[in-house]
């Protein structure tokens, strides 16, 4: 597989074909498709796996900060610079679990509501841990849940671990990081949710979101390693906000930076 080349310029096909940066985004889209068309996967069950990667990433994150906080030079540095503005205590992480969760359980909500018509299990949005519950007893979920899980696992290894990164990163940087990140997956993924609801083939919709999501995925990956493509999201950003370059830059960095 190819490189995506570090010029200044990059089109929109380069960013999307494989390589050896978004090799994990495509093996997962083409498991996904696979088992949809060939080992007849359930398509509610794909898009209810999308949706709730938050949870997964939710969990990493929390242990990239534990990491973070016993390894990270940048952070060791920090509470020594500037102890005043450093989250140098185990107690953010828990700050950060109850604030995820939160976040988590509002989003839960959103969807059991939205697919309360083509589930029924799903008759109360509010009873989370009900709901979750029937999720679980999904064996097709479940299944799905843990692919999403090995490729959240293998993006940290690879791009994170391997490479130190938590050495560059502070507690304060990376408390909104899976934000950012997962306010733009799951747009890609309510987008789809839609045609899910209004179309007849749900199997369309599933692959839709498959599509999407890998698109998405693709672009994230090549602004992490080509200054072009990261130059288009900063003005995509700035088109749309009244914000300065500065945290624009910064903004986006913490978005790629996971």
């Amino acid at each position: 597989m190819r490189e995506i080349s570090s010029v200044s310029k990059i089109s929109l096909i380069k960013a999307i074909a494989p390589n050896t940066h978004n090799v994990l985004s495509w093996l997962q889209a083409l498991v996904m498709i696979v088992g949809l068309f060939w080992w007849g996967w359930s398509p509610l069950m794909v898009v209810m796996a999308y949706f709730f990667e938050t949870i997964i990433i939710g969990v990493i994150h929390v242990v990239k900060m534990a990491i973070v906080l016993r390894w990270g030079d940048a952070q060791n540095r920090e509470e020594k610079t500037n102890p005043k503005e450093s989250l140098h205590h185990p107690s953010v992480i828990l700050f950060f679990m109850v604030h995820y969760n939160m976040f988590v359980a509002g989003q839960s909500i959103f969807i059991f509501s939205f697919f309360s018509n083509k589930v029924p299990a799903f008759s109360s949005a509010f009873n989370i841990f009900e709901n979750y519950g029937w999720l679980f007893r999904q064996q097709e979920f479940v299944l799905l849940f843990a692919i999403q899980g090995v490729t959240q696992l293998a993006y940290l290894i690879r791009n994170w671990l391997l490479p130190a990164k938590y050495r560059e990163q502070t507690m304060q940087a990376m408390f909104m990081q899976p934000y950012l990140r997962i306010f733009i997956q799951q747009f890609a993924t309510i987008f789809a949710g839609f045609f899910f609801i209004f179309m007849q083939s749900g199997i369309a919709a599933a692959l839709l979101l498959i599509l999407l999501r890998l698109v998405v995925d693709c672009l994230l990956v090549a602004a992490r390693y080509n200054e072009g493509a990261k130059e288009k999201l900063q003005k995509l950003v700035l088109s749309n906000k009244d914000v300065s370059l500065e945290m624009v830059e910064k903004q986006i960095d913490a978005l790629l930076d996971h």
